[in-house]
């Protein structure tokens, strides 16, 4: 009973979070409670900005070189661009003069963890003889070092970042840039921007969307001096993808880094693409297509694994591909002995007994998108069927020891207030482990155009759904009242007695349950995309103390805002 109750307090302590004043901290510092628990991802504490240049590729696999037809390898820049833009003015008047001025232009910070897809590009570019460095857009030493004749080509990734931050951010560096040499830049924060960028740099290549697997195109063309000055990877549409040189590269070098290689989560994904087409989301809009078995296979024998790993799939939508593939995929990494996280809409595979029983074997945490336990989601009839059924269907997944957690989004079009509680008290009925978002706008989505038409769009949006801020105006009720409302959510969900019923619960075998299932997720999503510290963190949380204690709203905001809470609210 004693190592149950002490089991119990160890895992609220790590979902819920530290105590600052009378307020539990939200639990979305998981991430971070992973970190300092000593889950390392891609990079060591002390690393911020720094260049990654310890692993050179031609000395690990002299054949790249060999493969190139080049007696030295070219010179490579790499830089990541991830980050996050404010305003003071996007927030609430009695908010503006207690932000920090440092936080008004808030980059997210590098720490030597970049994104996936920045080795993916490095791995391209090794394989066609070009050794790279990884570093920061927004270290000034960096930025000198490209502009001193260092580097042949500079690349900046651009994935997931919001167009103003691009226009406002990311444009005047390069500035400092295009005088040292070719200069790419690629991901969906460039798309819909090339022409402006054109008109200022009318020399720097940009590259739409997924830009891995375009590389080699871009380099092929530059080398004979026929580059374009846009690029846009088509994916292709044969299922199996057997002629797509993109998955026939026989050398992974990124596999081979020591920050990857030390990494608790080994990243793999097995294609793009949804079955799905949820307005408010764009991968619905790319038709699903996936690595062959045999490449999935070589891939995962690649990977670093140990007692102490897991496989940590990047894929949106692990269902998007056909049934049999995937039960041969989960049969393949239960003979190699590997557990896994990952997500997908298992409403549409719940129903295939085989499937999931293969599939429970080796899952760790698998994050499930209802978005909305009550409403209809225009273009996801499986989502509206698996929420209406959640219940019996939580329990039989429950009854398999799959430790599951399921993503909500609020701000939704048919969504008006009586929404969060609704929410809180289906949650906290059902016992099953939530992660709450707040909707966003995405670019090239049904809702974006939707809202451009209406005229809702406020400040920057972003590509991905957030935590802290609202970037439209919400259709019935106010972004003060979705702000709060979603605190508050926050604050009744994780309540110690709420977390304690959910331990009960889903406490499996072991340690594997779903709230380890949120925690292995979060570290994950800290691995592909970094860390986030924000000022709109501390507004929302001291709406929520302001509504629920009847606080004074400038007291509560000077406490949200104070020096000493500062990195306490990072997550």
């Amino acid at each position: 009973m004693f190592l149950t109750k002490a089991y119990r307090g160890v895992a609220y302590a790590m979902c819920v979070g530290r105590k600052d004043s009378d307020h539990d901290i939200i639990p979305n510092m998981l991430a971070e409670r992973v970190i300092d628990w000593g889950v390392k991802t891609f990079g060591k504490p002390g690393t911020d900005g720094k260049l990654i240049t310890e692993f050179d590729p031609f000395q690990k696999f002299p054949e790249l070189l060999e493969k190139s037809g080049k007696e030295e390898p070219s010179r490579a820049l790499l830089l990541t661009a991830r980050g996050y833009y404010f305003k003071k003015e996007s927030y609430p008047e009695i908010a503006r003069d207690l932000i920090p001025d440092h936080l008004e232009t808030r980059r997210q910070t590098f720490e030597g963890i970049p994104h996936l897809g920045i080795f993916e590009i490095a791995d391209e570019l090794a394989n066609n003889g070009v050794k790279s460095d990884i570093g920061d857009l927004y270290d000034l030493d960096t930025i000198e070092k490209a502009n001193d004749g260092t580097y042949d080509l500079v690349m900046i990734s651009m994935m997931d970042i919001a167009k103003e931050w691009v226009m406002e951010v990311v444009l005047p560096k390069l500035e400092r840039l295009v005088d040292g040499g070719q200069v790419v830049l690629g991901g969906y924060g460039a798309e819909g921007l090339e022409d402006i960028i054109h008109e200022k740099f009318p020399n720097v290549v940009v590259i739409k969307g997924f830009a891995s697997g375009e590389v080699k195109q871009y380099l092929d063309d530059h080398e004979q001096g026929t580059e374009k000055n846009t690029y846009e990877r088509g994916i292709p549409q044969n299922v199996h993808n057997l002629n797509d040189p993109y998955y026939k590269t026989d050398i992974r070098p990124y596999r081979e880094h020591p920050n990857l290689k030390m990494s608790k989560f080994q990243p793999l994904y097995l294609g793009t693409g949804c079955t799905e087409e949820c307005a408010w989301c764009k991968t619905g809009v790319v038709s699903p297509s996936f690595k062959p078995l045999k490449v999935v296979e070589k891939e995962i024998s690649q990977l670093t694994m140990g007692l102490d790993k897991w496989m940590f799939f990047l894929d949106q939508n692990l269902f998007a591909y056909p049934t049999n593939y995937v039960i041969d995929v989960f049969q393949m990494i239960n003979g190699m002995g590997h557990r896994w996280i990952g997500e997908g809409t298992i409403g549409r595979v719940v129903n295939n007994q085989k499937l999931m029983e293969t599939l429970a074997i080796g899952c760790w945490g698998l994050l499930a998108g209802t978005e909305d336990l009550y409403n209809s989601k225009p273009g996801a009839s499986i989502k509206d069927m698996f929420t209406a059924n959640i219940g019996p269907i939580s329990s039989y997944l429950r009854q398999l020891k799959i430790p599951m957690s399921y993503s909500i989004v609020f701000g939704l079009d048919n969504q008006d207030k009586s929404i969060f509680k609704k929410t809180t008290d289906r949650v906290n009925e059902l016992g099953i482990n939530a992660l709450f978002h707040i909707a966003t706008p995405r670019a090239g989505t049904i809702w974006e155009s939707q809202l451009k038409e209406e005229d809702r769009l406020r400040g920057n949006y972003f590509q991905r759904n957030q935590k802290f801020d609202v970037t439209f105006e919400p259709k019935n009720m106010s972004q003060s009242e979705l702000l709060g409302g979603f605190a508050l959510v926050h604050d009744q969900v994780f309540d110690q007695k709420q977390v304690d019923k959910r331990l009960n619960q889903n406490l499996y075998t072991g340690v594997t349950h779903g709230l380890l299932g949120i925690m292995l997720y979060l570290a994950g999503q800290k691995m592909q995309h970094g860390s986030r510290i924000d000022a709109g963190l501390k507004y929302f949380l001291a709406t929520a103390l302001m509504e629920r204690d009847g606080k004074d709203t400038k007291e509560v905001l000077n406490v949200m805002y104070s020096k000493e809470l500062s990195e306490a609210r990072s997550f």
